[in-house]
């Protein structure tokens, strides 16, 4: 389907957008896509077991597609392939190879390839890619905006008005590998919460898709303030994008970078409860290291990495270590990354 934004300019660049079956990915993408104003497509991949394989050894090639998949990528091919992450990447390659090299990349996240394959590698701190002239490293993902329908916004102002106040939002996200998230975790948690607020106000706690089963109730129980705890489901009414404009400060799991840069995005205060690791031992940690310098596995993100850079601009605070630094919103950063973008077609 040929999406035209308002701000479509004549002769402006035909540009692919590479989905996938990841939501979070996948919107990154389309958002920078309409920031650029241009006309594009939204071309759904869908993976076979091939796409396992590292990108070092996939190349240019669509291999790791369904048959159906392949069928949708045919000429006229675009002026510009938005990828995200390391799936779109093989796919992303073999589009500019059918073009004659004339289709520029922007790939978003972590390739798992050296960026010199790309026109533009647009990354966050915790993969620690290498300072190129063709990588932008913004302190967190890029995101579209995030203001609540008047509907949701009026329902869950109503639905959470008896709450006292101040309110403090509890965003968790998940447990994906190396994280923990167990019940340890959540009574930290709850004791650093409990500091925090001394007991006042509610707290209004929001899981995701990946959070643990339980955790939302389980972390209610837990804080000595008034508490109202949703569990995330499909086709359920959700609370996320009105709670980060109605809460007062905002406390964000941090194992989720997008969900960090839309807290900060919003000026509320915000703090990074920072999950623990799984421990490694040193001979399994020295091995990845080595392994990871040849391209055919990739060590875990330094999230830590994306942290230090939020406390460091003063946009956010670790939870349980808090200052009384003054808070200092983060700009979304679709605008920087459209204005590099369009740089890779002046002159042309």
């Amino acid at each position: 389907m040929l999406m035209k934004p308002e701000t479509t300019q004549a002769h402006a660049p035909l540009v692919w957008v590479l989905q996938t079956a990841r939501a979070g990915d996948s919107a990154q993408a389309r958002a920078l896509a309409e920031a650029l104003g241009w006309p594009y497509v939204l071309k759904s991949l869908r993976f076979n077991a091939l796409f396992h394989v590292p990108n070092r050894l996939l190349g240019s090639t669509l291999v790791s597609l369904t048959p159906e998949t392949r069928k949708a990528l045919s000429p006229p091919w675009p002026d510009l392939v938005i990828g995200v992450a390391r799936r779109t990447v093989p796919a992303a390659r073999w589009i500019q190879a059918q073009a004659g090299g004339h289709t520029k990349l922007v790939q978003l996240g972590r390739p798992r390839l050296d960026p010199a394959h790309f026109d533009l590698v647009i990354s966050t701190p915790q993969y620690g890619l290498p300072v190129r002239s063709n990588v932008l490293n913004l302190p967190v993902p890029i995101h579209a905006p995030i203001a609540p329908t008047e509907t949701d916004l009026g329902y869950w102002t109503e639905h959470l008005g008896h709450l006292p106040r101040p309110w403090t939002a509890v965003i968790l996200g998940g447990a994906p590998w190396p994280f923990r998230f167990d019940q340890a975790v959540l009574q930290d948690l709850a004791a650093r919460l409990n500091s925090l607020t001394k007991g006042e106000g509610s707290c209004i706690i929001c899981s995701s898709p990946r959070t643990p089963e339980g955790s939302p109730d389980a972390l209610a129980g837990l804080v000595k303030m008034q508490s109202f705890a949703h569990t995330w489901a499909p086709d359920v009414p959700n609370p996320y994008r009105s709670v980060l404009q109605l809460a007062d400060q905002l406390v964000v799991s941090g194992d989720s970078a997008s969900m960090l840069g839309e807290a900060c995005s919003t000026g509320k205060p915000v703090y990074i409860f920072d999950l623990p690791n799984r421990p490694l031992s040193r001979a399994t940690a020295s091995v990845g290291r080595a392994l990871s310098r040849t391209g055919l596995i990739h060590l875990p993100r330094d999230m830590r990495a994306l942290h230090a850079k939020l406390t460091e601009q003063g946009n956010a605070q670790v939870l349980g270590a808090e200052s009384k630094a003054p808070h200092t919103r983060l700009p979304n950063q679709l605008t920087t990354a459209s204005t590099r973008v369009k740089t890779l077609f002046e002159g042309g």
